[in-house]
């Protein structure tokens, strides 16, 4: 399976308005059900309450990004036109949910790539690449950008960037994110 050529992480902006806050969501286990290296429409499945949040979040006003390691196209397992397709699909469904989507961000390299050239990156939560595109992009401050995951790459990410994270394996880790996005 060959990876894009273009320089990562890739970035693809579905909504061209800027807000003064930024919530970066983890993709699987936090947004979706992990599917396992797969990027399958079938099997497209939003966690409970998530949308909930994120339809409160969006219209308080915050760019809403969704970060994700992909790195099972590097192994072979999927392209990156599934995930893609996927992300379209995702994004379908937040539009028909009123939830504005300011863009996704992902990284399609993995350490036990296939070819030699998709193993190393500075993309590939827990490093930061990622998340600076995200702050380039909206030119938000640290303190106007936080994050939300499931894993210790998230956390540890975030840490490493040094803005706020909120686990979503926690009770109230959509909920903290919420009062996050509500604060001035």
């Amino acid at each position: 399976m060959e990876i894009s050529e273009r320089i990562h992480p890739i970035f693809q902006q579905f909504n061209s308005y800027v807000h003064d806050k930024t919530l970066i969501i983890d993709r699987d286990n936090t947004l979706i059900e992990d599917q396992a290296y797969k990027n399958d429409l079938e099997k497209l499945v939003f966690l409970p309450g998530v949308l909930e949040a994120l339809q409160q979040i969006s219209k308080i006003g915050v760019n809403i990004v969704i970060a994700t390691n992909q790195g099972g196209a590097a192994l072979g397992k999927f392209t990156e036109e599934n995930v893609r397709i996927l992300h379209d699909e995702i994004n379908r469904i937040l539009i028909s949910k009123e939830i504005k989507l300011f863009g996704e961000i992902y990284c399609l390299h993995h350490e036990n790539a296939i070819e030699e050239k998709n193993k190393d990156c500075e993309c590939r939560k827990p490093k930061i690449g990622m998340l600076k595109k995200v702050k380039e992009l909206t030119s938000n401050s640290h303190d106007r950008i936080a994050m939300i995951g499931d894993s210790w790459r998230d956390k540890s990410a975030a840490s490493a960037f040094g803005i706020s994270f909120f686990d979503s394996n926690s009770p109230d880790g959509w909920v903290s994110a919420t009062k996050w996005a509500e604060k001035e």
